[in-house]
């Protein structure tokens, strides 16, 4: 015996019943029909224009809800949404975080501009293995080694008995 198959409209309706969220959907209906998963209606959405249309209205009103939340924000004094409102929306006053990736009027930075950094490690002589790694594969009981937690050891002895520094 074959399936219902789901009706345009209340695919629509449900999407629209759930703000939007496929999953809230599908469970909606899923009840009335028997069952029917996310990905069947995020199938329909591609399939029929008049529920993406229906899907692209719901986002645009959760725009508005979250637009109005933010500016609500703004108005009691939130600095983080004030913050916000200034990067996003604020770019044409100076507002941005971003790095300088030319110099003045688009030109190249000054070779000076441009350093690099180079990181020496002082060979110790505890890790001699340390130049020539090797990949290892972790068992969970070689994790808890790693984690210090086999055989009642902390992970802040030395391995003698001691902690380091003591």
């Amino acid at each position: 015996m074959a399936r219902e198959k789901l009706k345009i409209a209340h695919v629509e309706q449900a999407l629209r019943a759930s703000k939007g969220i496929v999953i809230l959907a599908a469970a909606k209906l899923a009840k009335a029909y028997g069952s029917c998963s996310a990905q069947t209606v995020r199938n329909y959405i591609a399939r029929h224009p008049s529920i993406k249309q229906a899907l692209d209205e719901v986002t645009e009103e959760n725009l508005d809800l979250a637009e109005g939340a933010l500016l609500k924000g703004i108005t009691d004094g939130n600095m983080t949404a004030v913050i916000y409102y200034l990067k996003t929306k604020g770019k044409h006053r100076g507002y941005v975080e971003r790095f300088e990736q030319t110099g003045a009027d688009g030109k190249p930075l000054p070779s000076a501009a441009v350093s690099q950094v180079v990181l020496y490690l002082p060979d110790n002589g505890r890790d001699p293995d340390f130049a020539n790694p090797v990949h290892v594969d972790f068992e969970a009981e070689d994790a808890a080694v790693i984690n210090g937690k086999a055989n009642g050891h902390d992970s802040t002895s030395d391995g003698d008995g001691g902690t380091e520094g003591a």
